[in-house]
């Protein structure tokens, strides 16, 4: 599993958890990215090219998917399939069984910054996966039921759904020393709306 043991990860995800009873989230966040190198000089339009300039996410309970900018499928998360597919110019790249865990090496902490975004008051988690760190702010107010990501195990996705009692993030930040950038994310719009099985499907269009 983890560095630490199933026990100790246990109680530290417990100490994590906040209180989000109430409506779940299903709609649409959209994120806009920029890019530093480790010194802090801005890069961005050195790594839009590769990265895209923004993602537009639909998630709901045990679904998500990710457009860029151009409006171009990149990823694709079903519960129903257990399915994780990446894809590149819209066309399917790869696809992975959820349930798979690609690294042992992972910390995960609670810090102690807070962030205001688009009016939602959001707490910090630091997990470090393969010397690669990402902080994400995510917002009790704005939650899904963790439960429905429960065997999507791949990149820690339900580890981070533990941690934060299904609280979305509005902005992150990735550090990668081994490739020299900081790459920052932050939500620019939240909409609230209905989605069902059919809008998590290759077909489906951006809305």
């Amino acid at each position: 599993m983890y560095k630490v043991s199933v026990v100790a990860l246990s109680l530290l995800l417990v100490g994590f958890c906040t209180d989000t009873s109430g409506p779940t989230f299903s709609g649409r966040i959209i994120y806009r990215h920029s890019f530093t190198s480790l010194d802090g000089t801005d890069i961005t339009a050195k790594l839009v090219p590769y990265f895209g300039a923004e993602m537009w996410t639909y998630i709901n309970n045990g679904n998500y998917k990710d457009y860029d900018e151009k409006q171009q499928l990149t990823q694709l998360y079903t519960s129903a399939s257990n399915q994780y597919q990446v894809f590149q110019n819209g066309k399917l790249f790869k696809a992975f069984r959820a349930d798979t865990l690609l690294t042992t090496d992972v910390q995960i902490t609670a810090l102690p910054d807070t962030a205001t975004v688009l009016g939602y008051s959001c707490k910090a988690l630091q997990i470090v996966e393969d010397g690669v760190t990402t902080v994400y702010y995510y917002a009790p107010g704005l939650a899904v039921d963790p439960e429905s990501f429960s065997r999507h195990t791949l990149g820690q996705w339900y580890a981070y759904m533990r941690a934060t009692h299904g609280a979305l993030t509005l902005r992150y930040r990735i550090t990668n020393p081994k490739y020299g950038y900081v790459m920052t994310s932050e939500a620019m719009s939240i909409k609230p709306m209905a989605l069902n099985k059919t809008d998590f499907s290759t077909t489906a269009a951006p809305r």
